[in-house]
């Protein structure tokens, strides 16, 4: 087949053809720089042609002659449409579900003189790298963003957008104090609309997973709104947030109303802070116990109450020893110093909540 002929029609569908393969692309695009018979005519094909490649049947192919027409953009300087072919490359690459390839082309084109309309591009281009497995460059656009971000004077729905896709971020790297101060951050600017309700679900459920905060205040606020009442999984974050013991029926079920609401398996990470939780619980009621005896009380392995108390102890979360030959946990008080009045309350308080599991 003669490519300058092809070339000179502007037969798309006969080019199609030809590059059925990745050799037929390859031996196209290589004969392709050479039929600039004139720039115009030449920057036509190419946008045409990137908006006929979705009509090939092979996924990988149409993603390859994509990037193929976008270096060859690149590499002749062809700045005309370029614009035009990122937007028609990446909504290809959107509909293939390759969000990695789209967030990657649309970043070239972020620049604006407006900061808003550069803050709705660079929310979408990091939406796209948290929709893909690779999510490396997320890190340095909210930074670019935050740098546009101006709480006094940008618009109410572009902050929100940019808290919720740090909230989003910050999930994903497992990051619970910056997941759920963000996502608090948009329920104040929604208050009770869908947004700010769904957010604060998503700011609960971050600040019960987050083992690194000791003050848990702001899990406190977010269980004294009246919308927080409504969650299904309100009793777990009631008792995370109050000090009591964490039942394991409380804890499958915000396993199964919070599954549906996450980009992430947090099963591992609830489990853990489920019996940190635990543990800083039952250290108020015994001096000493058997850690048989406390992975009865707090639902768990004796393996993993010993895994997670040696964890606590090193991260400066307890302070206790752990007694491996006669497989005791002793917890030493910290402040010796208490009110033997507010010990005995919060004793009372640990007893008849244990005395409720047994």
């Amino acid at each position: 087949m003669d490519f300058k002929t092809i070339f000179g029609q502007q037969n798309i569908d006969e080019c199609l053809k030809i590059m059925r393969t990745r050799a037929g692309a390859d031996a196209f695009f290589n004969d392709l720089p050479q039929m600039k018979t004139n720039r115009h005519g030449f920057v036509s094909f190419l946008l045409a042609l990137s908006e006929k490649v979705y009509t090939l049947p092979n996924d990988s192919l149409k993603l390859y002659i994509l990037e193929k027409i976008g270096s060859l953009c690149e590499d002749q300087s062809i700045l005309e449409f370029w614009g035009t072919f990122i937007k028609n490359i990446a909504e290809c690459a959107i509909s293939l579900n390759e969000n990695y390839f789209a967030a990657k082309y649309l970043e070239k084109e972020l620049e604006s003189d407006d900061d808003n309309i550069y803050l709705q591009k660079i929310l979408r281009v990091i939406d796209l790298y948290l929709n893909s497995p690779n999510i490396e460059r997320v890190s340095t656009l909210l930074t670019k963003a935050h740098q546009k971000l101006f709480r006094g004077v940008t618009p109410k729905n572009l902050i929100s957008q940019f808290d919720m896709t740090r909230g989003k971020y910050s999930l994903f790297k497992r990051q619970y104090g910056f997941a759920t101060r963000s996502y608090y951050a948009v329920y104040q600017n929604e208050n009770n609309n869908e947004l700010g309700i769904h957010s604060l679900k998503l700011a609960a459920i971050a600040s019960c997973l987050d083992i690194e905060t000791k003050n848990r205040l702001l899990l406190r606020s977010i269980t004294e709104t009246d919308v927080s009442k409504t969650f299904p999984f309100y009793s777990f974050i009631d008792q995370m947030a109050h000090d009591l013991f964490i039942d394991l029926a409380a804890r499958d079920s915000f396993i199964h109303h919070t599954k549906s609401l996450l980009c992430i398996d947090i099963t591992d990470d609830l489990n853990r802070s489920s019996i940190q939780h635990n543990l800083l619980i039952a250290k108020n009621a015994f001096s000493s116990v058997r850690i048989e005896r406390l992975a009865q009380l707090i639902g768990s392995t004796p393996s993993e109450v010993e895994i997670q108390t040696r964890q606590m102890i090193l991260s400066k979360r307890m302070n206790a020893l752990i007694d491996q030959p006669a497989r005791m946990i002793q917890f030493i008080d910290k402040q010796p110093g208490t009110s033997i009045l507010t010990f005995s309350n919060h004793v009372s308080r640990v007893c008849n909540t244990i005395n409720n599991l047994l």
